[in-house]
């Protein structure tokens, strides 16, 4: 039983043989429809094969493939233009306050939260687990501000408490923590930086305890 002839029709319609799709000649043939569907769903690289879960993806690595008959032009253009770029210190800071800018608007682009997951490391378990076993509470993990997301942060105090690896002790790392720290102090946050490799260190549980007390105080 149907309510009007058109959904009537409708259903006839789906008991044709010959419906579109349906006939017995298409059987088994891979229509145009089925290759655009394969093509949507298959992301390779043309110069070297590797595939990719999207075309963006694809589209990233394809610019810099290194089995492009083309990448020796490439990487010389590019690093000509780095070169114009860092012998003017005007346009260096201009396209650094750019990017600043950029990633507090799109705080998803942040280099750290796409290249990384949100599991919590060894250390930062451990720091988390000292703080549950003594009851200190009011902190958040992964706690965004701006453009950082800080490990452990007392936002009612404004103190971040970071958890540094090896990687903080390296020039790269260094420079990074102070500009970041710079930018932490300007919005008001304190900063405190315990080593991952202490935290890993039960007999100096009682001095990091210790030394966050003082902060969470103001000491």
């Amino acid at each position: 039983m149907f309510e009007n002839i058109r959904k009537l029709n409708g259903h006839k319609s789906s008991h044709q043989s010959n419906r579109r799709g349906k006939s017995k000649k298409n059987e088994g043939k891979i229509t145009s429809y089925d290759i655009r569907l394969l093509r949507k769903d298959k992301h390779d690289c043309k110069f070297c094969g590797l595939e990719f879960e999207t075309g963006q993806k694809l589209g990233g690595h394809a610019v810099y493939c290194k089995s492009r008959p083309d990448i020796s032009t490439i990487q010389e253009k590019t690093r000509e233009k780095n070169r114009k770029i860092n012998a003017r210190p005007d346009v260096r800071d201009k396209i650094s306050r750019s990017n600043q800018e950029f990633l507090e608007r799109n705080p998803h682009m942040i280099p750290y939260v796409r290249n990384n997951s949100s599991k919590k490391s060894f250390p930062e378990e451990i720091f988390e687990s000292l703080l549950i076993e003594n009851k200190i509470e009011g902190w958040f993990y992964n706690y965004r501000v701006g453009r950082y997301i800080f490990d452990f942060a007392f936002p009612d105090l404004k103190l971040d408490v970071e958890i540094d690896g090896s990687l903080h002790l390296t020039d790269k790392g260094i420079l990074h923590d102070k500009k970041r720290d710079e930018y932490s102090t300007s919005l008001g946050w304190k900063v405190l930086r315990i080593s991952a490799a202490d935290v890993k260190n039960k007999n100096l549980h009682y001095d990091i305890l210790n030394r966050l007390s003082n902060h969470l105080k103001g000491l």
